[in-house]
């Protein structure tokens, strides 16, 4: 990592998940007419363990470590009152050791799109559906066991396409508000189809707003190795199960609490992995 790169990025830690909008919007609240938004978010995650393709913790070896950082920009713009369009774009930071060597890289990960299509108002209770595309800036080198990876590399994530779609509903009953995701994906690399999921729940004071969920993904097991895992082509994933997985899974709770500042929206969260299939254990800070 350049050492430019880390004082960028630790700079861009304070200002995390900072908005030109001071307000929390659920999933189902969509941007007014000719609005926008800017988000700027950035996460840093470190591996404790590894949850195994049957859940099965499994501990790290000794001395062995993984960490990410994810930078993430978004801009939002409302079409409509109802249809809201973003694009995004993700950098990535990955350094893996096995106590004796280590490897890091950093890039551009991805880039892509979402638009969103809001319902009408039912009470309190709003809905909205969303489509989403994004496409990674790389192709990563596939290995079998009679050639295994070079130890001096390690791949940002999984590469290729990913697409989805999600159903949003935002229920606001002040000073609460409470909001549910739920969503089919699609991931890169050939990976299996996926439910992808996430519920919280929003008490607002005047500026500070104290925040809990969930998130996770429930996988629709259609790998084409899930009966034949060795055959599954090796990649330089370092000390790390989060890619070239079989068959993942994940559930994750978090806590935070975000501040409004004028016209700009400060938020932190903590969260934990604490249980999965063919994933890492471990904690982030977003």
């Amino acid at each position: 990592m350049s050492k430019f790169l880390i004082p960028f990025l630790l700079v861009l830690a304070f200002i995390s998940n900072i908005q030109a909008a001071a307000v929390h919007r659920g999933g189902a609240e969509l941007l007014n007419a000719k609005a926008y938004s800017i988000h700027f978010d950035t996460s840093f995650f470190s591996m404790s363990s590894h949850f195994g393709d049957d859940g099965v913790l499994i501990p790290k070896f000794e001395g062995s470590s993984y960490r990410l950082v994810d930078t993430d920009f978004k801009i939002s713009y409302g079409l409509s009152s109802n249809i809201e369009t973003s694009l995004f774009a993700k950098l990535r930071y990955v350094s893996s050791s096995d106590g004796v060597a280590k490897v890091s890289k950093t890039g551009p990960e991805s880039f892509g799109v979402l638009a969103k299509y809001s319902f009408p108002t039912m009470d309190q209770l709003q809905y909205a559906v969303g489509l989403r595309y994004r496409q990674t800036l790389y192709t990563n080198g596939r290995y079998t066991t009679a050639q295994l990876p070079p130890p001096d590399e390690i791949i940002l994530g999984d590469d290729g396409s990913e697409y989805g779609v999600d159903f949003y509903a935002t229920y606001l009953s002040s000073p609460w508000k409470l909001d549910v995701k739920l969503g089919y994906n699609s991931p890169p690399n050939d990976l299996s189809s996926e439910i992808v999921y996430e519920a919280f729940a929003l008490y607002k004071f005047t500026k500070l707003g104290l925040l809990a969920g969930i998130d996770g993904i429930y996988s629709l097991k259609r790998d084409q190795f899930t009966d034949s895992p060795a055959l599954k082509p090796l990649m330089s994933h370092g000390q790390s199960s989060l890619f070239n997985s079989l068959n993942r899974e994940k559930i994750a709770p978090y806590i935070g609490f975000n501040y409004a500042l004028d016209k700009m929206l400060l938020t932190i969260k903590g969260q934990s992995i604490i249980s999965g299939k063919s994933t890492d254990k471990g904690n982030l800070i977003i």
